[in-house]
């Protein structure tokens, strides 16, 4: 698993537990201890407790959106979770209780990905390409001839070059 994925992966899980917290803080909202400290003020004890269940409904949702960023963050359209998720760390982080998720999720955008991997030849250190020949016409046969040559540069820094036609002819360079 790459960085950034770990990161987002921590981040999600820490995220997780704001619906929760919410829900505490609702909860306790509607206590009567709480309703006969708010009797002498003008707001209703249910009024903050509708607010905070709101609130955690609303954080379950960006919470189920940081686990699908975080799914789909190595897929076809991984920058933009990237960005999603650097956009929610930066909202998180700035209420002190999603500090630490948002901290993950800014490094979850910084950070980079794993490499792509990478083909034997090349870790070997060869490196090979091929580029054709411009299309000729055979003078028999009137026919366009399919002439192919391969560059290869070897781990020693041997150039080889392959041509390739009806019979395979190969030199060095």
């Amino acid at each position: 698993m790459s960085t950034n994925k770990i990161m987002a992966l921590i981040g999600a899980i820490t995220y997780s537990f704001m619906p929760f917290l919410m829900l505490i803080i609702a909860a306790g909202a509607s206590t009567a201890q709480y309703q006969s400290e708010m009797a002498g003020t003008s707001t209703s004890a249910s009024l903050v407790a509708g607010i905070y269940s709101f609130l955690a409904f609303v954080t379950f949702l960006i919470a189920a959106a940081n686990w699908v960023a975080f799914a789909l963050i190595d897929g076809k359209h991984g920058q933009a979770w990237k960005i999603y998720l650097l956009v929610s760390g930066i909202l998180s982080a700035l209420s002190i209780i999603g500090l630490i998720p948002g901290v993950l999720f800014i490094l979850a955008f910084a950070l980079r990905g794993k490499p792509k991997a990478v083909s034997a030849d090349e870790a070997d250190g060869a490196i090979s390409w091929q580029a054709p020949i411009a299309e000729s016409i055979e003078p028999d046969t009137n026919e366009p001839s399919s002439d192919a040559r391969e560059w290869t540069i070897t781990k020693q820094g041997k150039v080889e070059l392959t041509e390739s036609t009806e019979s395979e002819k190969t030199s060095e360079i």
